[in-house]
């Protein structure tokens, strides 16, 4: 898969814990912890395996897991790589803060096809004043507290970056739960669609087929801007503005590959990343066994 990113926009803020919490709306949200440390993680690292880690979350959702499983892994996704970056995935330009509205394209989390800038805002500040939260992004750090030294630099390490890319990094962003939720469940969505369409061969059934086909093409996304680089061959460099974006073209690279590693395993049913054909069905020797022994779950 040729797919290099921009070096301006190396890395991703995330914060050492996260936790859930009702907002005063009575929505739940997922926020960084007061405790938690701030810190940078760097899109070129596992790149495919968060997406292998974000589609397998999504798995449990489709699988009916209990809310306690899906719960526990949503916040271990998050905690390794950071919120989605919703709040600047889903405009139709991460410059949105230049403007008094902010216009959204087709998306199943906001119905309206434009809001108002400020209360867009507040959909992932929903703890905090939005005015207190913009002035943050030009205050100076308290020396003394190495907490805020690190949110400072790693403010600073986005400053090329639109003011609304800046304010998902601060400590106070949040975003709602069930929206991170049901991303991740799309993700799987896709995997698990494009896994049984070519499972065993092209789907004979016409209508079936129509319909994965035309669900598949609903999960399109805000595309991240890129230019091209003239090296050996045409190169293509992605600036992203959120993870969302990262996640979701990645897995789309991965998917139209023509030589596509990702498998589904018989046993577990997790995704994983088929390395040679020896692994074509089973993600490890044990679900190899137990399947050998018990058979298909």
């Amino acid at each position: 898969m040729n797919m290099e990113i921009d070096q301006h926009v190396i890395s991703w803020p995330c914060f050492s814990e996260y936790e859930i919490v009702t907002a005063p709306n009575g929505k739940r949200y997922i926020r960084p912890t007061e405790k938690s440390t701030a810190y940078r993680f760097h899109y070129r690292v596992e790149r495919e395996q968060r997406v292998i880690d974000a589609v397998n979350v999504g798995m449990l959702v489709l699988g009916q897991k209990s809310e306690a499983v899906i719960e526990k892994a949503v916040l271990e996704f998050v905690t390794k790589y950071g919120l989605l970056g919703l709040m600047t995935a889903l405009p139709n330009s991460p410059d949105y803060m230049e403007y008094e509205v902010t216009f959204l394209p087709k998306n199943r989390f906001i119905r309206e096809r434009s809001m108002k800038t400020d209360a867009y805002q507040k959909l992932f500040f929903p703890f905090h004043d939005l005015q207190k939260m913009r002035a943050k992004l030009e205050q100076e750090p308290d020396w003394k507290d190495p907490d805020s030294c690190l949110e400072w630099q790693m403010l600073m390490s986005l400053s090329d970056q639109p003011e609304g890319v800046m304010m998902t990094a601060l400590r106070e962003y949040a975003e709602p739960y069930d929206w991170v939720v049901d991303q991740l469940k799309d993700w799987a969505y896709m995997v698990s669609s494009c896994y049984f369409f070519y499972k065993d061969g092209f789907i004979t059934d016409l209508k079936l087929r129509i319909s994965m086909q035309e669900g598949m093409e609903a999960y399109g996304g805000i595309a991240p801007s890129y230019i091209i680089l003239l090296r050996e061959k045409p190169t293509l460099w992605w600036h992203f503005h959120s993870l969302h974006q990262c996640i979701h073209l990645t897995l789309s690279f991965m998917l139209a590959d023509e030589n596509n590693p990702l498998r589904m395993c018989k046993y577990c049913k997790k995704i994983y990343l088929a390395g040679t054909t020896e692994d074509e069905w089973f993600c490890s020797e044990k679900c190899k066994n137990a399947y050998e022994e018990n058979g298909d779950q």
